[in-house]
């Protein structure tokens, strides 16, 4: 008999979004981290759930694996949003609650940018976007930094 893994995905979700990412669970052989993550991936889906899972030998532990959870952002690289984006959106921040990760870039400037586009021009051109405020974040630490835009619902985030 095999169980449906349990994942705080809210908790696990919230760290990965600072850190870049999170440790799932941690497993004493590779092949054990391997099937885990493989379990993890097949039960919390990218498109459901915002994450991606992967394992490496953790580095101050040698012998125990850690599986570690990623987020996914919304949007592809260079993809536009449409009405059906949009929508979508909406009933993610329904489901999951502030905030969701839109896009993920490599410089603050380019962050900047899109948060301030997709705050005008895009909620302009999406009313349904109207309750959703665009912010940008630093993701993780050192020479693994990242930029992400984020969306709030603006009931969620007080400015």
């Amino acid at each position: 008999m095999t169980t449906s893994p349990t994942l705080d995905l809210d908790r696990v979700r919230r760290t990965a979004y600072v850190h870049g990412r999170a440790l799932a669970e941690t497993a004493s052989a590779e092949y054990q981290a391997h099937q885990r993550a493989g379990t993890f991936t097949r039960h919390y889906r990218p498109e459901d759930t915002g994450l991606e899972f992967s394992y490496e030998e953790l580095g101050h532990a040698p012998g125990t694996w850690g599986i570690y959870a990623t987020p996914v952002p919304f949007l592809a690289d260079r993809e536009a949003w449409d009405a059906d984006k949009a929508a979508e959106l909406l009933r993610r921040l329904a489901r999951w609650g502030s905030p969701v990760l839109i896009r993920r870039f490599n410089a603050s400037g380019t962050t900047r940018t899109s948060v301030h586009r997709d705050n005008t021009k895009t909620r302009q051109a999406y009313d349904a976007l109207d309750g959703v405020r665009f912010k940008s974040q630093t993701i993780g630490l050192g020479s693994d930094k990242a930029y992400g835009q984020f969306a709030y619902l603006e009931a969620d985030h007080a400015e």
